[in-house]
């Protein structure tokens, strides 16, 4: 039974690697209900795996391996966490260009292998930055889970999307900001 739903998951996307800070991400969730699609549950060994929250027979229905709904309206004027998102989304509080100047500084010191190091980290932390998308008051985060596979893997997708409601008109349309991704159990 297990080969026959796992031939019905929609194969997924490769993974984004984007990722805010656990406490910004705590910030944006639903706390009443975080997952709607699949719920830990505590196996002999005494470690959690994660299953369908209606079981695996379910996962045949398309309704029950997709979910999306709106988790959060950021507020009109400026607040936590809306400052809290828009430097998680800018790179942190890092400062490369401060941190290229006094590596060059230093690396001239120290030798040739600092300073390609400091160009290449610097060059790594302004392509971070070079996509950049930030929060505005009014914007909607939503929450978009989906059940798929990786291989012969089951695989569960939670990702939040920064979506403004003015100019975009579907969730799945907006800016991906997080995404998380974890083995769904078919026994």
């Amino acid at each position: 039974m297990t080969t026959t739903i796992l031939n019905q998951l929609q194969v997924l996307q490769q993974k984004s690697g984007k990722n805010l800070h656990p406490v910004v991400l705590a910030t944006l969730q639903d706390h009443s209900n975080p997952r709607t699609l699949v719920k830990s549950s505590l196996i002999a060994n005494g470690q959690h795996v994660l299953k369908p929250v209606n079981g695996t027979s379910s996962l045949t229905n398309p309704r029950n391996r997709s979910s999306r709904r709106k988790v959060n309206t950021l507020n009109q004027a400026p607040t936590l966490i809306l400052n809290r998102l828009n430097t998680a989304l800018s790179g942190g509080e890092r400062y490369p260009i401060l941190t290229a100047a006094i590596g060059i500084a230093g690396g001239a010191i120290s030798g040739g292998a600092g300073l390609l190091f400091t160009l290449s980290t610097t060059g790594l932390a302004l392509a971070n930055s070079a996509g950049k998308v930030l929060a505005r008051p009014g914007d909607e985060i939503w929450h978009i889970e989906e059940i798929g596979k990786e291989g012969n893997k089951a695989i569960y997708i939670s990702a939040f999307f920064i979506v403004d409601p003015y100019r975009k008109q579907a969730p799945d349309k907006g800016w991906l900001i997080h995404e998380e991704r974890e083995e769904v159990s078919l026994t």
